[in-house]
């Protein structure tokens, strides 16, 4: 599994914001790693983007850290928490109108008595705007 490549590289659309991002949050700088996001977003990112290439590619690689043994259980659980609250601080800023009346309902399992809600907060959040899930 040590084989397996990274998810986030240089040469992605912002990779150099996720790689910064991600080190942020393992050096426990939860505000710097906030700033990073925000900054995106003053530069005219969209939130659509923050998900699809900084939110997504390191809550994967933060995964493939974890399950190669290459960060502990409670760096995994701090910097998927982070990701949740910053997650939370976007939501006004794409909640201004809806316009239609739509419905999901997701459902978070538990593996192997572990149970990590982020990916399916991720999904809501996709789904309110627009994002297709596939």
């Amino acid at each position: 599994m040590e084989s397996q490549a990274g998810y986030i590289n240089e040469s992605m659309p912002y990779g150099n914001a996720a790689q910064s991002y991600l080190q942020c949050l393992f050096e426990n700088k939860r505000k710097e790693a906030f700033e990073i996001i925000e900054a995106q977003l003053e530069a005219g990112v969209t939130i659509r983007d923050i998900y699809r290439y900084i939110f997504q590619p390191t809550q994967y690689e933060i995964g493939r850290l974890w399950q190669c043994h290459r960060i502990s259980v409670g760096q995994e659980h701090f910097c998927t928490a982070a990701t949740q609250s910053f997650i939370s601080r976007l939501y006004s800023r794409w909640l201004i109108h809806t316009g239609q009346d739509r419905r999901l309902v997701a459902i978070c399992v538990a593996v192997n008595n572990m149970r990590s809600d982020c990916v399916c907060s991720q999904m809501c959040s996709r789904w309110k705007v627009g994002i297709p899930i596939i």
